[in-house]
This record gives structure tokens, sequence and C-alpha cells, in this order.
């Protein structure tokens, strides 16, 4: 790919900061990067501001699964079928749906599930006021290991600079300097890994006590002394927490010995997949995100080379036209779920050009009159269309011409134009309602968000 992450950019870092909570130059290898752009390249749908609220297998005749999701934006919900369903959601809300699902007897049975929690023998503390007045440097926000001269070889130590941007409001900016002058020292290991989740009151509950484990035990013990080394005041929590909860729904020989095969398919419920860190067996004892893309890597070769099934109906759209005019939530939920155009060059990928109409569908409230479009219809002329994806965000000047790119809610490919009427930058994006015919997409003026319109091929004067 000659355009890695399809328009995503990467550079290389400066190491000046900004690094602990994210990358604000563009230069880590993230998944966005990584897995995000090309699969979005290559067709895939992703809902943003999306909640998953309850899974059940599917009472359909083929199979498949059901998942209740809701936009957390709008509150709309909706339903997506699928023939395969993974769960990445994270070990906490991947077990909370599970356990939610097993409740209502909408899954097969899982007698190992909640066994083997983990918190990875994490141990955190901070150290004060380790920075003298007259240092300036920036921070870095990176992570540095070490091992104790007469420690336990098998515990990884790390410090981590703390590098909170700053904030223009005065306590949030006050509060960023004092914890801008710790470091954060975190110790990990591989911790006895006999926690338990259940579901209690209609709610998931972890009974862990870290202290029972020698790793957690050491850790904190180690911890104090490098504080009490560096003559540095360090913070202790006065209860344990974890960053690197795992276990779960682990790995098992057998149905009685975990929740998924080696496959990381669900004992018992086929074309259920598990592919975060509740899958782990062991606490690793060292940052699990290595251990967690791998095992996401290897459930998704084992995906690809099992046979596949019949397609189920996934998170597809199909309006019917002329539209009725709706709740603009409704309208962008509709969106989203819309089958997305594809980019192989055929000619059924390519839209006539010539001249568009564009009639607006959005519902108003009658209390809110300054939200009214300016035009409630309008037309345009693309020159020509261009199938081919080359980035999933264009920039430039407006070229009047039908190109592919992801939508403004990134929820996938979408036909994009961009043109001048009347002295005005208007920059149109849109999908099929099922129909050649038909389309749906929102409309930018001068960069604002104006509503949604209906769009449609012109066949009076003028067109071609």
């Amino acid at each position: 790919n000659s355009v890695p992450g399809w328009g995503i950019v990467r550079k290389e870092s400066t190491f000046r900061g900004h690094m602990s909570l994210g990358c604000l130059d563009g230069s880590k290898a993230s998944t966005d990067s990584i897995y995000v752009g090309p699969s979005l390249a290559k067709g895939m749908t992703l809902l943003a501001n999306c909640e998953a609220i309850s899974l059940s297998s599917s009472n359909l005749k083929e199979g498949g699964y059901r998942v209740e999701a809701r936009r957390t934006d709008t509150g709309e919900t909706f339903l997506i079928r699928c023939e395969k369903l993974i769960l990445g959601a994270g070990t906490y809300n991947t077990l909370r749906l599970l356990f939610e699902a097993r409740s209502r007897d909408a899954l097969e049975p899982m007698a190992a599930l909640g066994k083997g929690i983990s918190g990875n023998g994490d141990e955190p503390a901070l150290l004060w006021n380790v920075r003298k007045t007259s240092q300036n440097e920036p921070r870095r926000g990176l992570f540095s290991m070490f091992h104790l001269r007469e420690g336990r070889r098998d515990l990884q130590r790390g410090f981590i600079e703390m590098d909170l941007p700053d904030s223009n409001w005065p306590l949030f900016r006050g509060i960023a300097r004092v914890l801008n002058n710790t470091l954060l020292l975190a110790s990990m290991g591989i911790d006895a890994s006999d926690g338990r989740a259940c579901w209690e009151n209609n709610r998931l509950q972890i009974h862990f006590d870290p202290s029972r484990s020698a790793a957690n035990r050491d850790g904190e013990r180690g911890n104090r002394d490098v504080a009490k080394l560096l003559g540095f005041k360090g913070l202790f929590l006065p209860k344990r927490l974890t960053l690197h909860l795992s276990g779960g729904a682990r790995v098992g020989q057998s149905a009685d010995e975990g929740v998924v095969n080696d496959c990381g398919e669900v004992w018992g419920n086929r074309g259920l997949y598990v592919v975060d860190a509740s899958a782990i067996p062991e606490a690793p004892g060292t940052p699990p995100s290595l251990n967690i893309a791998a095992w996401a890597s290897h459930v998704g070769a084992c995906m690809s080379d099992a046979p596949n099934a019949a397609d189920a109906a996934g998170p597809i759209a199909t309006l019917a036209s002329p539209l009725e005019p709706l709740h603009p939530n409704r309208l962008s939920l509709l969106f989203s779920l819309m089958p997305k155009p594809v980019a192989n060059g055929t000619s059924e990928a390519i839209l006539p050009s010539g001249v568009w109409q564009a009639r607006f569908v959005q519902k108003l409230s009658w209390f809110a009159p300054w939200r009214r479009p300016r035009s409630r219809f309008f037309t345009f002329k693309s020159k020509e269309c261009l199938p081919k994806l080359v980035t999933l965000k264009p920039q430039g000047e407006p070229d009047f011409r039908f190109i592919l790119a992801n939508a403004w809610d990134g929820s996938g490919l979408a036909w994009q134009w961009r043109g001048i009427i009347d002295s005005r930058h208007i920059e149109v994006q849109m999908r099929s309602l099922g129909n050649r015919d038909s389309y749906l997409g929102p409309v930018h003026v001068e960069g604002k968000f104006v509503g949604w319109y209906e769009i449609t091929p012109s066949r009076g004067p003028g067109a071609e």
C-alpha cells in the first residue's frame, strides 16, 4: 500500500510530549493506521458512538446472532443480525454481555464463564516532586523498564512520565501541572489468576483479592523500596487497582476448562468469538497489548481458514424513495447502516455525470426556525466519477467530481462531491437508497452541516 492507512498521516515521532494519553503528532503505530483504515477501504462499516446492549443467538433457521445496540449520542436503538459475531469489548464488557445473555438463556451454557480473573499483578504508585523548578524540558510520556538488582527478575517495573496537556481552565491546568511533576511507578507480574466474575442483581461483579498473589505483595514492597532509594515521596493507593484486567472467558481444551477453544470460538456457540483480554488464560506479567493483538490476529486467521456460511443480514438499511421527512437522529442512524459503495472500478460503481438534484428530507422542529436550511432544493453538476479509492480523507479545492471517501461520521465509504454553488463551498456525501437513482446523505455549506438531503440524477434540461 503506497498510501499507509489510506490517508491516515504517519510522522516520525519527536518524543516531545503528549505520548501517554495518545499521540498528537500521529507517529504511533495505532489501530487506526494498521487495521481500521485499510478495513474501511475494503468496505467495512464502522458505527461510532454506539453501545452494544445485549446479544443472543438468532431464532432464524439459518442461525447466527442478534445484537441490540444503542447510539449514545442520540439514544436511537437498532438491531444487527450476523452469521458470525466477534466480541472485543474489553474484559469487563465482554463478560457483561456474555453473562447477561446467559441469564436469559439466550446462549448455550458456558460452564467456565467468569473463571480465571487476573489483574496482571499490577501495583501502581505515584512519586511526587521528581523535577526541579529549573528543569523545563518537555515530558515524553515514555515507559522505562527496569529490574531491582536484588528483587524478583520475573517482575516487570517501569517509570511512566506524566505529560498531561495544559488546559484553558485554571483548575484543570493546575491539576495537570501538579501531576506533570510526578512519575507513575508501575510493577507487573504473573499473579495467581484465581479471581472470579459472576452475575449478581443484574450486574457484573468481580471477586478478586490481589493481596493473595505474591507478585502483588512483592511488587508493592519493591515500589516502596524504589521511592525510598530515590528520596521521593510515594503515594500508594489504599485499594489496589489494575489497568490490565483479563480472564473470565479464557481459552481452554474443553468447555469445562475454558469458554473459548484454540481458535477463539465459544464452546457450544458456533460463530461466536472472543478476541480481547478476557480470553487470556493467565496473566502475562507484562503490558498485554501485544498478547491481545497476537490473539486477535490468530482468531482472525482461523476464521478466514474456516468454511464460509451463507451471509446473514448485517447492519444494512434500505429505504424507499421518495423519502418522507424523518428526524435527523433517525436519518443519521440509517445513513450509517446503508450499503457502502464498492471501490472496484466496475461500471456498477460509477455514478452518472451531469446534473443532480438535492431535496431536503429532514424533519424540522417548529420551535427552532433558525435551523431551517437556506435552500430546500438545489442542483449541482458532476464532471465525472472516480470509483477508485485514493484516500479516505480527501483534501484540496472543489473539483466537481464524485470520489470515494470515508463518511464524515466515520461509518465507511461514501460518495463525495465538492464544488461551488452561488459563491459558496458545498460538500455532499451520499449512499444509495437501494436503487441506482436515489441517494441519501448530509450536506455541508462552508464547512457547516445544514441537513439531510435525498439526491437523484436530473432527468430535465441540462442532464447528460
